[in-house]
């Protein structure tokens, strides 16, 4: 009887030694995050190097200037493509391994010490110690089920970014009514405020993103945002670069951003000047949309009146999981393919080159 108790005094103080092990990981690799993000701020930098002359929508000259250099385009993002391998190596690691594995890990260890699910929230006393006992086998076997899920989802994620080039952005808005529910399910709210099209917005710089956190609970979620293809604002033709920023113009500017475009860039010119980001899904305005192209890191509370932003917060029950829809597998499997040929060709160049040279002579 007794060594029975001492092996679940034993059980408890592991598992309470662990997670303060584990809960101390986020704060640890987000101190890291500054290099990271320089890095992806010189990969968005390198993707349009004529990025400051396509500034202004009531100009015809954008638009000029960036058809007349499509072929130019082509050309640079072959090269940028081939030459930024490296650092998308580099932040995919950080953020799809390191810190999303990280936050998501300390989530679930919270949960399995000091969960605060519906069932657990309003209990106190000994009725909450008496479920806690019971539902902790419960909530050691989702623990072991959630770990595996996270660790096969960031390799995922890292093998996806390797060969689709993502960013990682910041999305502003209210902690509790906004960025729980967003994480929690993977849903997010295509609003009404379609200042440069229907979809969801995104800023490069947390400043900008601090600006829509609002002011009770203001937070910043971040995320991996694959933009293919970006495309500015002020690209498009006359009549509908025009109506960016009148306000209920969305779907117009949505709808006509172009066949291949998954993102539209403005640049603001009020309150200083800033870029923005919208991933335009055209038509879905006051809808709710899941999609493999923004995947969530982590959130950050937000001290607005400091400007500064927190460690990661914990989001309890954890966050959604990456939506694995048809059009998702499908571009996972493509993108398993192409790094399997890309391996196979670096190992077996020394064969291929001389039988294709060959060939050709």
């Amino acid at each position: 009887m007794i060594d029975n108790i001492l092996m679940t005094v034993l059980l408890l103080a592991s598992v309470c030694a662990g997670f303060l092990l584990i809960s101390a990981l986020p704060k640890v690799v987000w101190s890291w995050s500054p290099l990271f993000f320089k890095l992806n701020y010189f990969q968005w930098l390198l993707h349009n190097p004529l990025r400051r002359y396509l500034r202004n929508n009531r100009s015809p000259y954008p638009r000029i200037i960036y058809l007349t250099n499509l072929p130019f385009y082509a050309i640079w993002w072959c090269a940028a493509y081939i030459l930024l391998f490296p650092i998308r190596v580099i932040n995919s690691l950080y953020f799809n391994i390191l810190l999303f594995i990280s936050t998501h890990l300390r989530d679930c260890y919270a949960d399995l010490v000091y969960p605060q699910t519906k069932g657990f929230r309003f209990l106190k006393g000994k009725k909450y110690h008496e479920k806690w006992i019971l539902n902790f086998p419960v909530r050691l076997f989702n623990l072991i089920v959630r770990n595996i899920k996270v660790i096969f989802q960031s390799i995922a994620m890292f093998l996806f970014d390797l060969i689709w080039p993502s960013l990682t952005l910041y999305h502003g808005t209210e902690f509790r009514t906004a960025s729980v529910p967003i994480t929690q399910s993977g849903s997010w709210r295509i609003g009404r405020e379609d200042f440069v099209g229907t979809g969801v917005y995104f800023a490069i710089d947390p400043k900008v993103a601090m600006h829509y956190a609002g002011t009770v609970n203001p937070s910043l979620i971040v995320a991996r945002v694959t933009l293919t293809m970006l495309r500015p604002v002020s690209t498009l033709n006359e009549k509908i670069r025009k109506k960016a920023g009148s306000g209920g113009s969305g779907d117009l500017i949505s709808g006509n951003a172009g066949l291949l475009t998954g993102t539209l860039e403005h640049w603001r010119h009020d309150r200083g000047g800033w870029y923005e980001f919208c991933v335009i899904f055209p038509g879905q305005k006051d809808k709710y949309i899941r999609t493999w192209r923004i995947r969530p890191i982590c959130v950050l509370p937000l001290d607005k009146r400091n400007g500064v932003t927190h460690d990661p917060e914990r989001i309890w029950d954890g966050m959604a999981f990456w939506p694995m829809g048809k059009v998702a597998v499908t571009i996972f499997l493509i993108t398993v393919g192409l790094l399997t040929a890309g391996i196979f060709t670096a190992t077996n160049q020394s064969e291929i080159f001389p039988r294709l040279f060959g060939f050709l002579n």
